[in-house]
């Protein structure tokens, strides 16, 4: 089957295929070291040149004016360039996020032609969607054009929450598990739905219970918590700790308040230097509080998933 799955994230993508050899649906390696993932990420130099994924994310540290992330975000709304950098020439660039994706997914497209042999003339694709990107919206029509762009010509959606649905059923061998709800909580959205499995082994989902939210994804608590980091650092040492004007700046903190959350994932407190050598510590307690407003929210959206289906 010449076909290949794309969960396009917000911060990281996966692509899987079909392996006729095993029967079995295969996770490529698309990352460093072995890793499924790579970066949602694409920087633009000086000179024009793209890269992309963890090369991406390489160059934000000695060239941030280049880099962009999270342009799956602003699918759609074509107006607004998600990338604008001036070139070694004097000449300016400007792209869409929808340029910007369709870049992205033809670097993936001619990666996989020319490392998988069976896949050597790849035009087909499923791409995983947020409950909210649903049929007709500027956001799914954009990254269909993208799609066809990078040179996929025929394109399929499956929402995002269904698909992990499905794959957690058909993988799970207790027999008499039938029901689960599944709460896909990524960069850009929190998707819920709740998928089910009959007696002879078929999935279903039943797409108007699904519910999402654009609002309370990763990336939101990113910008919460950098507003948060810059608070406590102006009370601890009674300044700024850079003007909001200095984008390559913010853009920075924003990359520490991302791995501030991480960290925190498994420690208890942890030591943020937004201005070396200084620093201020942020700890699980304080982390919770900053965020009980999502987390609610997301209680909220699981509890109307739930009604809507009847279930408790």
């Amino acid at each position: 089957m010449n076909r290949i799955g794309i969960d396009f994230g917000t911060t990281k993508t996966m692509v899987s295929r079909y392996n006729p050899s095993s029967g079995l649906v295969e996770v490529l390696k698309l990352g460093r070291e072995g890793n499924s993932a790579i970066p949602t990420a694409i920087h633009l130099d000086s000179s024009g040149a793209f890269s992309f994924g963890d090369d991406a994310e390489d160059m934000f540290a000695t060239d941030p004016e280049g880099y962009c992330r999270a342009f799956k975000l602003e699918l759609g709304e074509d107006a607004n360039p998600a990338l604008s950098r001036v070139l070694s020439n004097g000449c300016t660039k400007c792209f869409t996020a929808e340029n910007l994706t369709g870049f992205f997914l033809e670097y993936i497209r001619k990666r996989i032609m020319g490392e998988v042999a069976s896949l050597n003339n790849l035009s087909s694709c499923t791409i995983t969607v947020p409950v909210t990107g649903g049929e007709g919206t500027a956001w799914r029509a954009a990254l269909k054009r993208a799609a066809i762009f990078a040179g996929f010509t025929d394109v399929d959606f499956l929402a995002e929450p269904i698909a992990a649905g499905r794959a957690y059923l058909r993988d799970e061998q207790v027999q008499n598990f039938s029901r689960a709800m599944i709460v896909d909580w990524g960069g850009g959205t929190l998707d819920i739905s709740v998928v089910s499995r009959s007696a002879d082994g078929c999935i279903k989902a039943d797409v108007r219970s699904a519910k999402g939210r654009d609002d309370i994804g990763g990336e939101e608590i990113d910008i919460l918590l950098v507003r948060y980091l810059l608070k406590m650092w102006r009370e601890k040492f009674g300044m700024e700790a850079f003007e909001t004007a200095d984008i390559i700046k913010m853009l920075k903190c924003r990359r520490v308040a991302k791995n501030t959350k991480e960290q925190l994932s498994f420690r208890e407190t942890y030591p943020v230097r937004l201005v070396p050598p200084k620093n201020i510590s942020v700890s699980q307690t304080n982390f919770n509080a900053l965020i009980e407003s999502f987390i609610g929210n997301a209680i909220d959206l699981a509890k109307k998933v739930l009604g809507s289906d009847k279930l408790k």
